[in-house]
């Protein structure tokens, strides 16, 4: 599936999510915005072998007490000084998270990245795809921490060392 399609798919999403709201008044056309949370996450690592800086900004829509889903965008520049080797990673991902109870956080997440590896001899450049299910402590009605796995996890073209990663979520 090419970064095209997938924009595409999200807008026409997007657009019948929206269009699909009842907005007879304006008390109703405002209440879809009351239950919009924006957060995301900021990477910065600096050593003397690799510097690391990513963002990645996210938003949810509050369905319910227990239901949120949402779309995130990222970006992540590394640089490994004794290996003249640099990445470059952006794209998107969907996620949407299940709360059965308050201290109980269930979701899934689909990513899409397009790495781009930069060295002295070549440039190489090609999408990475992951699919994570994760299991967390919830940490108030729109935040939570635990970890997460990779059901597409590959070994030789993963971003990541291992398929499971921590997570922390926070949404304001």
């Amino acid at each position: 599936m090419n970064l095209k399609k997938i924009i595409i798919s999200i807008l026409l999403l997007q657009n019948i999510f929206v269009f699909s709201q009842k907005q007879d008044d304006k008390n109703t056309k405002n209440s879809f915005w009351k239950n919009v949370y924006f957060g995301g996450g900021l990477q910065l690592g600096v050593s003397n072998i690799q510097t690391t800086i990513g963002v990645s900004p996210s938003a949810i829509y509050d369905f319910s007490d227990k239901f949120a889903a949402g779309l995130g965008v990222s970006y992540l520049y590394s640089s490994i000084r004794y290996q003249d080797l640099s990445y470059h990673l952006y794209g998107g991902s969907a996620l949407a998270m299940y709360n059965p109870i308050k201290e109980l956080q269930l979701s899934t997440e689909f990513e899409q990245l397009n790495v781009t590896t930069i060295s002295h001899e070549d440039t190489n450049s090609y999408w990475q795809p992951a699919w994570y299910v994760g299991l967390g402590y919830g940490l108030g009605k729109h935040g939570a921490i635990g970890m997460r796995y990779n059901l597409l996890y590959d070994k030789e073209k993963s971003i990541y060392d291992s398929a499971f990663t921590p997570f922390i979520r926070l949404y304001f």
